[in-house]
């Protein structure tokens, strides 16, 4: 069975992994501090001023990639904001503040190992997700230990073959991550299938955070 692993530094990881594969799978959730503009408008310069900055945060970052950094999945608290600017060229009285806060975020690092989906499977290549991860896994990626490519499936040798529906050990090879779009495209290696225990520790593990 595989070690799961929570990411505590991402920095140290990735620097870890530059020359080495992880060996484990990683949970891609941490906690992590953001420092961003908002806009408040008008009607929101009250006595609920943090409940709207919340609100607004949420509507600009939540369920979005931010910068290459990660994956914005729920903003937790508000720990502090600057004075705001009124910018004389808007005619509208918006404030904008620049505020850091606390959030939960999906993290994207080569060589590491998550748990994807099975989609689709096709000639050419094995689709999984992951939220927020869209991953592609070609038919030269796998690992050819515990598979076999029997034109157009693959088949875990000496088991079944792979359908739609089952979960699986990938690698992240490459990632995509652009700036407030709503999902990481990566390009993955098959490692291995995954134990019904390991899936619920995994899972249990992420949705603790």
């Amino acid at each position: 069975m595989s070690k799961l692993c929570k990411i505590k530094d991402k920095e140290t990881l990735e620097k870890s992994l530059e020359d080495n594969e992880c060996k484990f799978l990683i949970n891609p959730i941490i906690i992590k501090k953001i420092t961003a503009p908002v806009i408040l408008y008008p009607n929101q310069l009250n006595n609920d001023l943090l409940t709207h900055m919340k609100n607004n945060l949420e509507i600009l970052y939540k369920n979005r990639c931010f910068k290459d950094i990660g994956f914005i999945i729920d903003i937790i608290d508000i720990i502090k904001y600057s004075e705001g600017i009124i910018y004389p060229e808007q005619n509208e009285g918006c404030v904008q503040y620049i505020v850091e806060f606390t959030c939960k975020m999906s993290v994207v690092i080569k060589n590491t190992i998550i748990i994807g989906k099975v989609e689709q499977i096709n000639p050419e290549m094995i689709y999984l997700t992951h939220y927020p991860y869209n991953i592609i896994v070609e038919h030269n990626n796998i690992n050819i230990n515990k598979f076999e490519y029997i034109t157009p499936n693959i088949k875990y040798i000496n088991g079944d073959y792979i359908n739609k529906g089952d979960y699986l050990k990938i690698r992240i090879i490459r990632s995509n991550l652009m700036n407030r779009e709503t999902k990481i495209i990566a390009l993955g290696y098959l490692e291995d299938i995954v134990s019904d225990k390991e899936l619920e520790e995994y899972f249990d593990n992420i949705y603790s955070n």
